[in-house]
């Protein structure tokens, strides 16, 4: 087997392992959330996709590694051409430099003292609704967020919305909206104080994590 039919088959597995434990919990007797059922049928069809795949892979083994090689050199040709194209814009950059005779650091005092009171100010924010310490030194290396919901995978979103949703989803839905509307993070934490979260919920920790990448 090639290194992309290994790889595809290693995801087959951890795909089966996922529809398996999403399906030992049912049961004829309860009713299935429709969220429970979206996420197997979601894990069945990559699982489709990627059984499709691999059949292709087996099929055409040949017609797929003489493509690869065609296609490496082609990227080892634009990488070369990328990087000649780097040192040309370097140089240009330099000589620039030398005669304009500007000094970029000149600003940097302030950039970093205002990021310094960003980052203090987000330190705070999160204190108030209960981050430990150490999740803050972990958010503050985290990238910023567009959109929250964006952000959230369908099996966060699950255990988000029967942690700390109580099984709504409206529920979910409407706060994340909401959130994302919002200009500050302490304007998101006056609109999260009403669920009355622990401050040892990891699960609350970890959503409060993602809002405040939205503030960054």
């Amino acid at each position: 087997m090639t290194d992309k039919e290994i790889e595809l088959a290693q995801e087959m597995l951890i795909l089966i392992d996922t529809i398996k434990n999403n399906t030992d919990s049912l049961s004829a007797d309860n009713r299935i959330p429709n969220l429970q059922l979206e996420i197997i049928l979601s894990k069945i069809e990559e699982l489709h996709q990627k059984t499709i795949g691999l059949k292709y892979l087996n099929q055409h083994a040949d017609e797929v590694s003489s493509s690869i090689y065609s296609s490496q050199q082609e990227v080892d040709e634009q990488i070369s051409a990328a990087k000649t194209q780097e040192m040309i814009g370097q140089q240009t950059a330099a000589q620039k430099e030398v005669v304009i005779n500007m000094d970029p650091i000149i600003e940097q005092p302030q950039i970093i003292k205002q990021k310094d009171i960003k980052i203090e100010k987000i330190k705070n924010d999160l204190s108030a609704i209960g981050a430990s310490a150490e999740d803050i030194g972990e958010k503050l290396q985290l990238q910023p967020l567009a959109d929250i919901k964006s952000a959230i995978g369908i099996n966060d979103k699950f255990l988000f919305i029967n942690e700390l949703f109580s099984g709504s989803s409206g529920e979910f839905e409407a706060t994340v909206g909401l959130l994302n509307q919002l200009s500050s993070m302490e304007e998101a934490q006056q609109s999260l104080e009403k669920y009355g979260w622990e401050r040892e919920n990891e699960t609350a920790q970890s959503f409060i994590k993602l809002v405040s990448r939205r503030y960054l």
